[in-house]
Formats: C-alpha cells, structure tokens, sequence
C-alpha cells in the first residue's frame, strides 16, 4: 500500500507496526488497539508541535486502517477531536465487527473521527462489521462474499484467513493505481442494486478507495467487482 500511495502523490507515509499487541488473544487485541490509538494521537500531536503547533494542521493527516487498524484510526481521531483537532480523512478497510458492531461510537470507529470517514466492507458479517460506521459506506458484491474466494466460514473452519476480508485493503490498493473504474451506486440494498434499480446518482457517483473524497457523497453505496486484480470493471446488474 505504501508504495501505490506514493505513486499518485508526494506524501510522508507512515506506517504503524503494532505486531507485539495484535498477536495476542483477540480480546486482548481489541483492548491493545486503544492504546495504540492513543500513541498514534500522541504522534501527530507531536508532528504539529514541531511544524507550527496549530491544530488546523492536522486537516494534512489521512489515516488508513484494516480490520481493528480501523478502529485505531478511530480511536486516533476521537481522541484528538476532543482536544480540538479534526483529521482530514480516515478510510476504514473492513473494520473489525466483534466486540465493535452497535457498540457506542465512543469505541469504535465513526463518522465525527475525521471530517471525511469512508468505509469498504467485505467481509460482514463475521470479521468485518455490517454496521454503517462511515459517511460513505460502500458495499462491494454486497460487502460479503467476493467473487474470487471461497466462503468465509469454509475459511475459518480451516484456520485459513479470510479471503472476503483481506479483499478490502486489496481494493484499496487497486484503486490507487486507477487502471478502470470504481463507480459505486446508492440504493437501499444490495439486492436493488443487482436488480437494476440503482443505475444513476445524483451528480457524479462517488469512487470507491483513494478517490472517494471527491465527490464527498454519504450513505451506503454497491458496486460488483471481478474475480482477479483489478478487480474493478463493469457493473453485473439486471434491469428491469
């Protein structure tokens, strides 16, 4: 992911090894990914500090987050908007549902973490929440199972890890490059979407991963992807 970020922009990239506190039991991790939040904070704190110490600068950060990273980038967020600093964006990349999912917005990831919180779900509703937890939540193939793997819960009875989960920073990744297009569509369910209803958006429909600040949209958003990278390409939709 680094080096696709770096491609399309010249930016300090940072990335957070976290291997000591997320390789523990599950729920330890999720108590560790507090912490971790807050050292984050602690950081771009420190960063604004050394580069005019005013809090508008932190409108220049952009946190990326999978699985319970996402719910760091959260934590990292709410805590410094309660000292009065508002991240630029967060994208959330399949944020972790267990002990998260319809859990108070204190504790997880939200849309007041930053001023732009986008999110792609992929695997909902075992690793990855189906909660809307963004101001955009986009929802590939559904956001459960992805074309390409096998099902999630043959995955997890084999001690494998989950292909529809680590899909999404896949797409994310796929999206930097930019090779065809993200176009994702509103509609009240994926099933909609498939039957044709949602073909349209108001204006231009939002992208999904590296681009989606452009349009700024909100709400759930579909799209289908293929099977092999890209991964993106034309929408497999009925019309009615």
């Amino acid at each position: 992911m680094r080096d696709a970020l770096l491609t399309r922009e010249d930016s300090n990239v940072i990335l957070t090894d976290w291997s000591g506190g997320a390789f523990e039991s599950y729920g330890q991790s999720t108590g560790n990914a507090r912490l971790v939040g807050a050292q984050i904070a602690e950081l771009i704190k420190f960063i604004i500090k050394r580069n005019g110490d005013s809090k508008d600068l932190a409108n220049r950060f952009y946190l990326i987050g999978f699985s319970l990273g996402a719910q760091i980038t959260g934590y990292a967020g709410s805590r410094l908007r309660q000292e009065g600093m508002k991240l630029s964006r967060i994208t959330g990349l399949d944020p972790a549902s267990p002990f998260f999912t319809f859990h108070d917005p204190l504790v997880r990831l939200d849309p007041t973490d930053a001023k732009y919180v986008d999110v792609i779900h992929t695997d909902m509703p075992l690793y990855g929440t189906p909660q809307n937890v963004g101001h955009i939540d986009f929802y590939p193939n559904g956001g459960a199972d992805q074309p390409g793997c096998n099902s999630g819960l043959q995955e997890i009875l084999a001690g494998k890890r989950s292909c529809d989960h680590h899909r999404s920073p896949e797409y994310y990744i796929a999206s930097v490059y930019n090779l065809c297009s993200w176009e994702a569509y509103p509609c009240r369910s994926y099933i909609w979407y498939r039957l044709g209803f949602c073909s349209t958006c108001d204006g231009k429909c939002p992208l999904l991963g590296y681009d989606a600040d452009r349009t700024m949209k909100k709400g759930s958003h579909y799209l289908t992807t293929n099977s092999k990278r890209p991964f993106c390409g034309k929408q497999n939709v009925n019309f009615p």
